[in-house]
C-alpha cells in the first residue's frame, strides 16, 4: 500500500473505531428508504476518489436514469457503528458502507451484492451464506471473518488483512476475485480448486 494510502486508510479505521452507533429506529428508515432505491436505481457501480488528507469517497454510477423519489434513497451508513443492529437476511447491495464498524457481526446471508465497504472495521464478522459479489473491501481489518458458504465471485479484498478467516465452501473466481496484497494466513492458490490435468 502506498504511504499516503496507508496514511489515508489509517485516518478511516480510527473514525470508524469512535464511530456513532446506528440505533434501530434510523435502522429501519434506511432499509425502507433503501429497498425503494434497489427497484429503481439498483444494479450500478462505484468508484473511488481520495475527498481530503483523511478520506476516501464512493460516487455510485446507477445504471439507468434515475429515477427521482422523495421515498427512496440509498443507503450511506460510512463512518457509523452498525455494532448494534440485527443483520442476518439484509438487503444491503449497492449500499455506500464505507468505513464502518461492524465488528462480530452476524450477516448471515445477508445481500451485499456491490456494496462499498471500504477501509472498515469487520474483524471477527461472519458472513457465512453471504452475497458479496462485487462487493469492495478494499483495506479493511477481517481478521477471523467467516466466509463459509458466500459468493465472492469479483469480490475485491485488496490490501485486506484476512488472517484466520475461513474461506471453506465459498465461491471464489480465479482472475475474478482479487487478494491483490491481501495478508493470508496461506498462499493464495490454496483458496481455488485445483486446475484438472488433461488425461
Amino acid at each position: 500500500m502506498h504511504k499516503d494510502l496507508r496514511k489515508v486508510n489509517e485516518a478511516m479505521l480510527r473514525k470508524a473505531a469512535n464511530a456513532q452507533p446506528i440505533l434501530l429506529p434510523e435502522w429501519e428508515t434506511i432499509l425502507a428508504k433503501h429497498h425503494a432505491f434497489l427497484r429503481t436505481q439498483g444494479g450500478g457501480s462505484w468508484q473511488t476518489l481520495r475527498a481530503n488528507l483523511f478520506r476516501i469517497v464512493g460516487i455510485y454510477t446507477a445504471p439507468n436514469t434515475p429515477i427521482h423519489s422523495t421515498y427512496g434513497a440509498q443507503a450511506d451508513v460510512s463512518q457509523r457503528s452498525l455494532a448494534r443492529l440485527s443483520l442476518q437476511w439484509v438487503n444491503f447491495a449497492y449500499a455506500n458502507a464505507a468505513g464502518i464498524y461492524a465488528e462480530e457481526q452476524n450477516w448471515y446471508k445477508a445481500s451485499l451484492r456491490g456494496t462499498l465497504m471500504i477501509d472498515s472495521l469487520l474483524n471477527y464478522a461472519s458472513f457465512e451464506e453471504a452475497n458479496l459479489k462485487n462487493a469492495d473491501f478494499s483495506r479493511s481489518k477481517m481478521m477471523g471473518c467467516n466466509f463459509s458458504g458466500a459468493d465472492l465471485e469479483d469480490t475485491d479484498f485488496e490490501n485486506c488483512d484476512l488472517r484466520g478467516a475461513n474461506f471453506s465452501g465459498a465461491r471464489i473466481v480465479r482472475d475474478k476475485t482479487s487478494f491483490k496484497n491481501a495478508i493470508l494466513d496461506f498462499p493464495e492458490e490454496d483458496l481455488y480448486p485445483p486446475t484438472p490435468r488433461p488425461d
